[in-house]
């Protein structure tokens, strides 16, 4: 990270808030390139389904080398003791969705959007539940082969 990012994300622990501008149009209608919103400090477990909320996606599951993402959350799940959200941008296309794990949440958007009379949502539920099952699907199929590897490992050792 930056260290304006890193100072960013100190200030919004220290004092429960921060101010950020919005870069991309990700968000749009909802909130447009350049507006100010405030981030609160949240627990993960206090987040919704159609909250706005921050999160870090560096070294995240899908990580795209971009450090700070706004999205709206479409689903979330539990998955070995994990809390994890289903995030997709307002101005996605109905598949354009990812997850992040909640050690990743920065926080929530608590202002924003006040221009826009109704945000976009474009969220499918058997969309939406088909991806929480293939990334289930997805770990457990690592996990077998992890145990596999490791017992291979095992019987040549």
């Amino acid at each position: 990270m930056d260290e304006i990012t890193t100072l960013w994300i100190e200030t919004l622990k220290k004092n429960g808030s921060a101010f950020l501008r919005v870069k991309g149009k990700s968000m749009e209608p909802f909130l447009e390139m350049g507006e100010r919103i405030l981030v609160s400090d949240v627990a993960p477990q206090s987040i919704n389904i159609g909250d706005v909320v921050v999160f870090n996606c560096r070294g995240g599951l899908q990580s795209t080398g971009v450090e700070i993402i706004v999205h709206r959350i479409v689903d979330k799940f539990r998955f070995s003791d994990k809390l994890y959200f289903v995030h997709r941008g307002d101005n996605a296309r109905l598949l354009g969705m990812s997850i992040f794990a909640e050690d990743q949440l920065l926080g929530r958007i608590e202002n924003g959007g006040f221009r826009r009379i109704k945000a976009r949502m474009q969220t499918d539920i058997l969309a939406r539940k088909f991806f929480i099952y293939f990334f289930i699907l997805k770990q457990l199929l690592k996990k077998t082969l992890q145990i596999q590897t490791d017992r291979g490992t095992d019987a040549n050792g």
